[in-house]
């Protein structure tokens, strides 16, 4: 069965209509053609006899170019006028390669037409993106979704198991560990590592210990509950290497137990990683939390040092957030990586 000739992208300006068509062989690759409508003033006039007044009578005169066979040559339709006209629809499958072109160079006040247009399915993401292009110093949270544990484990991730059944203490952290050090972090931190490095946002806080955030590439990472990753004294300080906790060694200083650097209940947050953390958010114009409800203390203070917008998105709906400025619930992996494709297009590969 032949297939029929598809709309790839199609703008309207005042005098014609233009659309990029293109047409999918059965071996996956693409044919393409430019069709422009142009819009001819007739010589008589009509009366529209409903109203009583004269009008101006136009013809559409439809012109083609030749087929191209790749997406490099297409693009040479898209001359200027294109770039500055109204856009109308973009196929599906070719939303981002259109964005990545639209939103370096359409008409600065059709920008954000292209982006409705290209990310039909995330308006509220629209919003947190002209937000986001607006700030000078935007920060981003991070943390579970939930702050609960099991009462099991509760009674293992305290100061009390670590002094008083180091054996269980060891096995349990010592298993958190291995397993961690196989395992690989989820694709939003590499979005997220992408919006750090092109200047979108400037800082992470997070919640979480896994040491992800770091792995991923982002660079300015505050661990508000410390990291698996790292390793120290419970006595002297002194920091090691994780080896020296997984074999069961004690401090080569003092002798003392050494133990993860991760805050253990009953224990303070780190004071110089909260402080920092408070700095960032006090100069931030915009907050974006990601799943964690910022629920739990000390955590529920964090919002309190910010005078900027604040944004969660979450996977759930959730009445008990804090007051912010703009909720998006929905899958927040796909949010995240949609708002790096509308903010960072051309780090994408398509």
């Amino acid at each position: 069965m032949t297939k029929s000739w598809e709309e790839i992208v199609k703008v309207k300006a005042v005098d014609k209509e233009s659309v990029l068509l293109g047409k999918q062989s059965d071996d996956g690759n693409w044919r393409y053609k430019m069709q422009e409508k142009l819009k001819v003033k007739a010589d008589q006039e009509i009366t529209i006899e409903k109203t009583g007044t004269n009008a101006t009578f136009h013809q559409m005169t439809t012109r083609q170019t030749g087929i191209v066979n790749d997406w490099e040559k297409a693009l040479a339709f898209l001359e200027a006028s294109f770039l500055e006209a109204e856009p109308v629809s973009v196929h599906s499958s070719f939303r981002l390669k259109i964005w990545q072109i639209m939103s370096g160079q359409a008409k600065e006040s059709l920008k954000l037409n292209w982006q409705q247009i290209c990310f039909p399915d995330g308006p509220q993401l629209a919003i947190l993106a002209s937000w986001l292009r607006s700030s000078k110093h935007t920060v981003i949270i991070t943390g579970p979704s939930t702050n609960q544990k099991k009462s099991t484990e509760e009674k293992i991730l305290s100061v009390d198991a670590f002094n008083n059944k180091n054996k269980e203490f060891h096995n349990y952290y010592s298993k958190k560990i291995k397993e961690l050090n196989r395992e690989r972090y989820a694709s939003i931190l590499d979005d997220i590592s992408v919006l750090e490095k092109e200047g979108h946002i400037q800082s992470i806080i997070t919640e979480y210990t896994n040491g992800f955030h770091q792995d991923s590439g982002s660079k300015n990472v505050y661990e508000l509950h410390g990291s698996l990753k790292k390793c120290h004294c419970h006595f002297c300080g002194r920091t090691v290497h994780q080896r020296v906790f997984l074999d069961n060694r004690n401090c080569p200083d003092c002798g003392g137990n050494v133990r993860p650097s991760v805050v253990l209940l009953s224990e303070k947050l780190p004071i110089e990683t909260w402080k920092k953390a408070a700095i960032e958010l006090r100069k931030a114009d915009l907050v974006i939390v990601l799943d964690t409800s910022l629920q739990m203390n000390p955590s529920n203070k964090l919002l309190g040092y910010t005078n900027g917008k604040t944004v969660f998105l979450q996977t759930e709906k959730n009445e008990s957030l804090p007051k912010n400025d703009l909720t998006i619930v929905g899958d927040v992996s796909n949010n995240i990586k949609l708002l790096t494709q509308i903010m960072s297009p051309n780090t994408i590969e398509v």
